[in-house]
């Protein structure tokens, strides 16, 4: 939820309305990720300027004066209307999400060739942020779409060193889910750890240690020490 004042929602997906405004719910599932928007309003609109009175007041707007709806506080190409009633951003903000693109070029295809998500630092979940996409010269909009060779500028592998006790009829299968974390360019991270990333895992003996089905899931096969090697786009990192 982009506003949890606006609305929250429960793990099953029941929305509730909590104050005027809007609000953007994010839902993900197997690695794809989709978006809802939700306007909320809780009163009338006495001066017919397109934004409720409840609203206007929260933003320090006059309910009774509708010019203050054509008004661009913040300066980003938005006004207070198409701000507050169409996308739900910041009044006083020119960038809402702080993802270095402002509101008015977020909502038009506009210099940078996309039209993205104004209340959303990553518009397609994808884990880059989109000024960052848009640099590395991937699609913000698109989640299969990601230049990760361009934007990393390393990774690592945790936990580094770790300790495995061997499987037996008592324990049973003993294993270690490894975290692989990227780091961007914008001074970010990401999640790693799936080989949808283009992430790969190598153990220098498979009958120490061996993988099972989780990308990154290392399991004890015999006593003894290895190390696992993970790649991702040309960057290397050991546990």
């Amino acid at each position: 939820m982009s506003t949890p004042s606006v609305a929250s929602v429960s793990p099953d997906g029941l929305l509730t309305a909590l104050s005027s405004g809007r609000a953007v719910v994010t839902a993900t599932n197997d690695g794809a990720t989709g978006f809802y928007q939700v306007l909320l309003s809780f009163s009338g609109d006495s001066d017919q300027d397109g934004i409720a009175d409840d609203i206007e007041v929260a933003n320090n707007l006059n309910p009774n004066n509708p010019v203050d709806a054509l008004e661009d506080p913040d300066g980003d190409g938005l006004n207070n209307k198409r701000e507050l009633v169409d996308y739900g951003t910041n009044i006083q903000s020119a960038d809402t999400d702080d993802d270095t693109i402002e509101d008015g070029e977020e909502v038009v295809t506009g210099r940078d060739g996309f039209a993205t998500n104004p209340l959303l630092a990553d518009t397609d979940g994808d884990g880059l942020r989109d000024a960052l996409e848009i640099l590395v010269n991937s699609d913000p909009t698109n989640p299969a779409s990601f230049n990760l060779a361009q934007a990393l500028t390393s990774i690592e592998a945790a936990p580094h060193p770790f300790i495995l006790l061997v499987n037996n009829t008592i324990l049973g299968e003993v294993s270690q889910q490894l975290v692989v974390t990227g780091h961007l360019l914008d001074g970010t991270t990401i999640n790693l750890v799936s080989g949808t990333k283009g992430t790969n895992y190598l153990s220098s003996d498979l009958t120490i240690c061996n993988f099972g089905g989780s990308d990154g899931e290392v399991f004890a096969a015999a006593s003894g020490a290895c190390t696992i090697t993970v790649t991702n786009n040309g960057f290397t990192a050991q546990a």
